[in-house]
């Protein structure tokens, strides 16, 4: 579903053996707009 992202569903890219976070991944907020309204 976010095949650059790590559990945090963040992108990442590899810098120097280190993972630099880049962006959330896209639709993250919407997926986590869309869990908080189905808990209502």
């Amino acid at each position: 579903m976010f095949p650059d992202a790590d559990q945090g569903m963040q992108d990442f890219i590899a810098v120097d053996g280190w993972r630099v976070t880049i962006r959330y991944a896209e639709g993250y907020f919407a997926s986590l707009a869309e869990w908080i309204n189905a808990q209502r």
